[in-house]
């Protein structure tokens, strides 16, 4: 594991475990608290984005706009000669895709109090962008933890043990968020009707919980959270 130089470098690496624990709490307690919302209000909205006109919109709005801030300032490690893409450039490019998610809304505001107020053509192109904003928003935090979080400067065949098994949770994230991206888009394709909002009115949702909370989970750990807390558990296993 990397291990800083000078007081200079371990004050940087300090900062970049607090923004990704930042990071990776937000995107656990956004649909943890819209599905207790959901429970108290017993209605479970169809997307996480069919939140922005209900009294959780602010919510909503508020946890991608400061996700959007986080990672806007995220420059994570010096680029590498053989990278497609750098750390910060990713994170600008998911961080703007965030914004978008947040300030375009989905088509479900079509079916809310607003409707007089909006054009059927505006309202279809806003909803684009909603959805190319949510598509790179996910498939950026997908290539993070497959791309990004597996990298190391220390040679494979002298991974710890440690390194290996978050190189297996980071792996299984970014699987599990382009599962979730493939489903949502599969099913979108094929039930051009919307005939599964009968007796599945709420599937997206929970897809796009479970690619959420797989992102979450890779920048907890890339932030060293477990660790963090087992240490305030254990403050006597500091000293000598």
């Amino acid at each position: 594991m990397w291990e800083p130089q000078n007081r200079t470098e371990e004050d940087h690496a300090t900062s970049y475990k607090s923004l990704r624990r930042s990071v990776g709490a937000l995107g656990f307690l956004l649909p943890f608290s819209l599905i207790v919302a959901g429970i108290v209000h017993h209605d479970i909205e169809p997307s996480i984005s069919h939140y922005y006109y209900t009294e959780m919109g602010d919510v909503l709005v508020g946890s991608l706009a400061a996700i959007a801030i986080f990672l806007g300032s995220y420059r994570g490690y010096v680029p590498q000669h053989d990278e497609w893409i750098s750390d910060h450039k990713l994170a600008l490019i998911t961080a703007a895709a965030a914004l978008g998610v947040a300030l375009f809304p989905s088509d479900g505001f079509l079916d809310r109090r607003n409707e007089a107020a909006v054009i059927e053509t505006s309202a279809r192109f806003v909803s684009g962008l909603h959805f190319a904003s949510a598509a790179i928003f996910l498939i950026s935090l997908g290539c993070f933890a497959l791309f990004k979080f597996t990298r190391s400067a220390t040679p494979k065949s002298a991974w710890t043990a440690e390194k290996k098994r978050e190189n297996r949770i980071y792996i299984a994230s970014g699987l599990t968020i382009f599962a979730a991206v493939i489903a949502i888009a599969a099913i979108k394709l094929i039930d051009m009707d919307n005939q599964w909002a009968g007796p599945f009115p709420d599937w997206m949702f929970w897809l796009e919980t479970l690619a959420v909370w797989a992102f979450a989970l890779s920048w907890l750990v890339k932030g060293e959270t477990l660790e963090a807390a087992m240490r305030m558990l254990s403050p006597s296993s500091d000293k000598p």
